[in-house]
């Protein structure tokens, strides 16, 4: 059906999880028109064992945190360790097949893995509220991130349809930020009103960190906390949202965007365990039918990368957004031309205009929700190629009348909140993700305040851990006044 009857988007993007980590066994094996986990053909082999998918109910696992970069997703999707770098142009299908070996290839120096853990796969009771609102819902069981690296570029798609020929977060050459326009450009002059709500606060958004074009729309951003006031009343709902979750435990606020963990202690109610998450996504969709608008809302539910862990699906070939491709010598580059996407994510899909138990194998990628946001405001405007060549969703949206019935989710409790907890994080690591995150809020705030920010900066190697993490954001939000 049309997207006509849709007049508020609401995208929410967690962290590195596969469509079969998460949601692969959503439905029984056997179930017609759904691409499970079942549906695995070919092993995992490593040390002439072979590794298939398997049930697993730790929640902080994969623990510590898989390779996600992009010559390392080569390898996991083609299982081939003996190129120095990934082939531009790989032939063939790739087997999905190198999970278990590269997990148990970490870098140098990374800490000690348990290499079948990267098969593991929830079930439903695991994870109750995205596999109901799934089940209740629709899946989208073709959802492919948009390139085959990490987060920054992945994230960059959803929101510019390009990561300029940029694959990696990186450290060589400064991390990532990408330079053209984005879908809140083409909102902003058509007066279509948005908004971005970061779960760590405006300096915490990769949105507004990584995308140069929003610096000057920062009036646009706000903490989450302003989302659940915001839905209470038509007037406030703007119609393009998007929602970013935590990215690092800071005081009372937990770590919620289910990125594994790159800690090297296995601390009880760790800050990446899975439930926070589910937390989070329960409280937004209670917050969303709760909304004067709900019977025009779409609720869009992805992940901006798989982050490591298996899926077996291959990825399918893709059209590059720009034709701008870096070659491998050249920092930040990777010869990659862009034409393939990357590997599927979990993607759920929430409307009372959506039949439960939707099954849609449409293709999709992340610019999937720049094409619809544009359209459900009305403007027939693209960004770039990939976005303008991208299925919409309007597939999924099949009733002409909105459902009254809302589905009866319970979340599982999660870890207590403590002082002693929170103060237990201070040695762990920071993830790659949370890393980036840290520098890139220093390099907006110099950007944005030099004079008051400068004297604040810390060199990457000065920021290794959660307690480094605190320090740095503690000094930019006393200058967060004269960011504006």
């Amino acid at each position: 059906m049309p997207l006509s009857q849709i007049k508020h988007i609401v995208t929410l993007m967690f962290e590195n999880r596969s469509f079969d980590n998460v949601l692969g066994a959503l439905y029984p094996k056997g179930t017609p028109n759904f691409e499970g986990v079942w549906n695995t053909k070919n092993p995992n082999v490593w040390n002439g064992k072979e590794y298939w998918p398997k049930h697993g109910t730790n929640m902080i696992v994969p623990f510590p945190d898989p390779n996600e970069e992009y010559q390392y997703v080569y390898r996991q999707m083609f299982d081939d360790f003996s190129s120095k770098w990934p082939s531009a142009h790989p032939k063939g299908t790739p087997p999905m097949s190198g999970f278990v070996r590269d997990y148990a290839t970490p870098p140098k120096g990374a800490p000690k893995r348990n290499p079948p853990d990267i098969m593991n796969y929830f079930e439903p009771a695991d994870v109750p509220v995205i596999s109901g609102l799934a089940a209740g819902y629709a899946v989208c069981d073709h959802w492919f991130c948009s390139i085959p690296t990490q987060t920054l570029c992945n994230r960059s798609y959803v929101h510019a349809g390009t990561s300029s020929g940029y694959v990696n977060n990186d450290w060589d050459y400064g991390v990532f930020t990408n330079d053209t326009e984005t879908v809140f450009n083409l909102l902003s002059r058509a007066r279509k009103n948005w908004r971005v709500y970061a779960g760590g606060g405006k300096l915490l958004s990769g949105t507004l960190l990584t995308q140069r074009q929003l610096w000057g729309l920062s009036g646009h951003f706000f903490g989450l906390d302003r989302f659940y006031e915001d839905v209470q009343h038509e007037k406030t709902f703007p119609p393009y949202v998007f929602l970013e979750p935590n990215y690092i435990w800071m005081d009372d606020n937990p770590e919620n965007d289910e990125h594994p963990e790159a800690g090297l202690i296995n601390i009880p109610g760790h800050p990446s365990n899975v439930l926070y998450g589910e937390q989070l996504l329960f409280d937004i969709f209670t917050a969303l039918t709760k909304s004067p608008a709900w019977n025009s809302t779409l609720f869009i539910i992805i992940f901006d990368e798989h982050g490591g862990t298996f899926d077996h699906v291959p990825p399918p070939k893709a059209v590059s957004p720009d034709g701008v491709v870096i070659p491998h010598s050249k920092p930040g580059g990777s010869g990659f031309p862009f034409n393939r996407l990357g590997v599927r994510i979990p993607a759920v899909l929430v409307s009372p205009l959506i039949k439960a138990g939707t099954i849609s194998n449409t293709l999709y990628d992340h610019t999937s929700v720049i094409k619809t946001a544009l359209e459900t405001v009305g403007l027939k405007k693209t960004l770039l190629e990939r976005e303008a060549k991208a299925n919409d969703l309007s597939g999924a949206i099949n009733l002409s009348k909105p459902r009254t019935d809302i589905p009866k989710i319970t979340p599982r409790p999660t870890p207590v909140v403590t002082r002693e907890l929170v103060a237990s994080f201070a040695d762990v690591p920071l993830n790659d993700l949370q890393s980036a995150m840290i520098w890139l809020a220093q390099q907006y705030a110099q950007a944005k305040a030099p004079a008051a920010a400068t004297p604040l900066v810390e060199p990457p190697q000065a920021i290794r851990t959660h307690a480094d993490a605190w320090r740095v954001l503690a000094k930019l939000k006393a200058i967060e006044p004269a960011l504006r």
